[in-house]
């Protein structure tokens, strides 16, 4: 317990946010248990209840509908090379909802097409006032995934601009690192205008702080999925519905993932889901 103590004011100073403390001292209690499991130590204090890592639900932001607009109209053209592709796989983790790990690795027999068909009554041209009943088809495109997190497979309808994304490419995403996509993407949200301050809670050191920021310097790849989830939320899709897009395993855990405004009050707006459209 006193090398926990230790190594819990070290991480502390170098000044680690609440979370990465926690995920560290998680990280260090799985090599523990696999290592006892393999005959290494016989020491169990790493199961100490006291002997734990720490976590907090600090602020994060989503972009609006009228934000990603402005990001795909932005002229890269003074960016660095590589600006562009970044946007692109940026955007599929928006229309995904998905982890960058687990889109990134789309392959084109991932992607399937059924066709729909339902019966609708319409007027009947040639009997006033009297309908008649006929077939109408849609075609549906969607995804399917396996999280490599979780294991779970998920199904996600395509959006038209997530298609255009994936033939832009051959259905072959381009793998950039995440450092590489975080910098094109401030950069970008920064040449979009995307520069109005926002006021948003942080951990560092241990110490939670409250910070005001211009919004596009947190903008990130990780962004990309919760913007996907609120907006599908907004949207008015069903909680339950979104979880089987994300591969949440309870609506406590996406509400909490999800970030939008008076969220408690927010219903969903319509019968039928346009979203994907």
């Amino acid at each position: 317990m006193q090398f926990y103590y230790d190594f819990l004011a070290y991480l502390k100073k170098r000044d680690y946010s609440i979370n990465t403390v926690g995920k560290i001292i998680n990280q260090f209690k799985w090599i523990m248990s696999c290592a006892q499991a393999e005959g290494y130590h016989t020491n169990t204090t790493f199961k100490n209840p006291k002997f734990k890592g720490n976590r907090v639900q600090v602020d994060t932001i989503y972009l609006t509908q009228e934000e990603l607009d402005k990001m795909n109209a932005a002229d890269l053209s003074e960016l660095e090379a590589g600006a562009a592709i970044s946007r692109d796989i940026f955007m599929v983790g928006v229309y995904t909802a998905q982890r960058i790990s687990d889109y990134n690795n789309i392959k084109k027999e991932d992607i399937h097409t059924v066709t729909k068909r339902w019966i609708e009554d319409v007027p009947d041209p040639k009997k006033k006032g009297q309908t008649k009943a006929v077939i109408k088809t849609k075609d549906v495109t969607y995804i399917d995934i396996h999280q490599k997190k979780t294991g779970a497979k998920v199904s996600i309808p395509c959006k038209k601009e997530l298609v255009a994304i994936l033939e832009k490419y051959n259905y072959e995403l381009p793998h950039f690192e995440d450092q590489t996509i975080n910098r094109h993407i401030k950069d970008i949200a920064r040449v979009a205008g995307l520069t109005d301050l926002v006021t948003i809670e942080t951990s560092k050191g241990g110490v939670r702080k409250k910070e005001t920021i211009e919004k596009y310097k947190l903008v990130m790849s990780h962004t990309a999925r919760r913007t996907g989830a609120t907006l599908m939320y907004l949207a008015g899709i069903d909680i339950f519905d979104i979880m089987k897009v994300t591969g949440h395993t309870t609506p406590e855990m996406l509400k909490r993932y999800i970030k939008a405004d008076q969220l408690d009050v927010v219903q969903k707006l319509t019968d039928k889901y346009d979203y994907f459209d």
